[in-house]
């Protein structure tokens, strides 16, 4: 059976129905569900007392079900994927030997920065959403905003670092062969942890669970009130270090990248048209033909850039020209 009941609220009028199902009342209000008898018979004595002249605070938790369906969706898909995808990542790096290069270690760093924000923070903040409140006390509260910071800045660092290998590896080959070693990057992931653990300490120190209007917990960082501008010095640190910074140094590094590879293909372009042409000129040995000149024997006389790079170009050329007859000579 249902029956409905009308009540007079601060001079609202309040239209509920209550449906019972052997005997446990499960009654339902705008975004309010009671799960129990008891949860409806309390706030019926708030609402009595209320309408009496009184004003009681319910410091009941409620459980709200106005969390749209896609949230938790979308929720639970890029949980899945972040667990699913990392683990493999991890995986393959771990089991395979010969794919321990300095980037892959950073790949495997990022991966488990990846699964610490995946498996310690995600579940925690879809709990919250959905219940709009904080159920797993004061320790967790600090723990999860720790750990949450933390990943944040390892992901963002290690993103740098990577960029930062790429950049020598690539514009300086020569030079970044003389320290870019696995030990190195085991340093470099060891600071950015160190670094990281360090920068968000006051996180872990400041974090606590604060009550809400209704009744229910949120988990905040709460500074003291003689220290708002440590706590706004605070922010705009982590701002230039998790965001600004790291933007500029990726910018700055993937655009020299970009500009080498540009003209490195550029270069090597210019190299093979020029070195196939098919009536080069007599004599040429400084070049004139190409970066290889033409001898009055039909042989090749090395330019300015060394025989081996001459007969590597004479191989192209006999290939790409086959009436032409080339002598590779080495210097």
């Amino acid at each position: 059976a249902t029956a409905t009941t009308t009540a007079v609220v601060g001079g609202v009028e309040d239209n509920d129905t209550t449906p019972h199902y052997l005997g446990i009342v499960t009654h339902t209000t705008t975004n309010t569900t009671y799960l129990n008898a008891s949860d409806f018979l309390v706030d019926e004595f708030v609402r009595a007392v209320n309408h009496s002249g009184l004003v009681i605070v319910s410091t009941k938790p409620r459980v709200t079900t106005d969390v749209p369906f896609w949230l938790i969706l979308a929720y639970s898909v890029i949980f899945f994927f972040a667990i699913i995808g990392n683990l493999l990542v991890i995986s393959t790096l771990i089991q395979n030997r010969r794919m321990r290069t300095i980037t892959n270690l950073f790949l495997l760093n990022l991966a488990c920065s990846d699964i610490l924000l995946g498996v310690v923070c995600m579940p925690v903040t879809l709990v919250g959403t959905l219940l709009r409140n904080f159920i797993f006390g004061e320790y967790f509260c600090k723990f999860i905003q720790f750990a949450q910071a933390i990943s944040v800045a390892v992901s963002s660092w290690t993103l740098v670092a990577i960029s930062c290998e790429r950049y020598y590896a690539i514009c300086h080959p020569l030079r970044s062969r003389t320290w870019q070693t696995l030990n190195h990057a085991y340093r470099i992931i060891g600071t950015i942890w160190v670094c990281s653990l360090i920068c968000m300490a006051p996180i872990a120190i400041f974090s606590q669970l604060m009550p809400t209007s209704q009744g229910l917990r949120k988990c905040r960082e709460q500074w003291p009130a003689d220290s708002l501008a440590y706590e706004r010095s605070f922010n705009i640190f982590l701002d230039l270090v998790l965001l600004v910074l790291p933007l500029l140094i990726l910018s700055f590094a993937y655009i020299l990248i970009t500009r080498t590879l540009y003209v490195g293909m550029q270069n090597e372009r210019a190299m093979i048209f020029g070195s196939v042409e098919p009536n080069p000129p007599l004599g040429g040995g400084g070049g004139g033909g190409g970066l290889c000149g033409a001898s009055l024997d039909g042989g090749v006389v090395a330019g300015g850039n060394g025989g081996k790079l001459c007969t590597e170009l004479d191989v192209l050329t006999s290939a790409l020209v086959p009436n032409t007859v080339t002598t590779a000579k080495t210097t």
